[in-house]
C-alpha cells in the first residue's frame, strides 16, 4: 500500500491468499489503483480483509482525488472500504 503520499500509482498487481488487507491507501491526495487483481484471501483469526482499503489519519486533511479503476477483488473479503476521521 502507500501512506501519506502524492501522485501515487498502485497498478498491475496481483494479490493472493493475503490474510489481511490487499492494498491500503492511507492520507494520499491524487491516487490512483488500477487493473489490480486480489483473489482467494485467507482471513486470520478475527481478520476481515479489505480488497482495498482508503483511510484518512486523525488530525490530517481528508483523502481526495483517489481514484480506483478495473480492480478485481474476488472472495473472502469485503471488497472496497473507506474510513474517514472527523477532523
Amino acid at each position: 500500500g502507500v501512506r501519506s503520499c502524492h501522485d501515487a500509482l498502485v497498478t498491475r498487481n496481483r494479490i493472493t491468499g493475503s490474510t489481511a488487507d490487499g492494498i491500503n491507501i492511507t492520507d494520499c491526495q491524487r491516487a490512483v489503483a488500477s487493473v489490480n487483481d486480489m483473489r482467494e484471501f485467507v482471513p486470520g483469526v478475527g481478520a476481515h480483509p479489505d480488497g482495498i482499503q482508503l483511510r484518512d489519519l486523525a488530525g490530517k486533511p481528508r483523502q481526495a482525488d483517489v481514484w480506483l479503476l478495473n480492480n478485481l477483488v474476488m472472495g473472502r473479503t469485503q471488497g472496497l472500504f473507506g474510513h474517514a476521521f472527523r477532523t
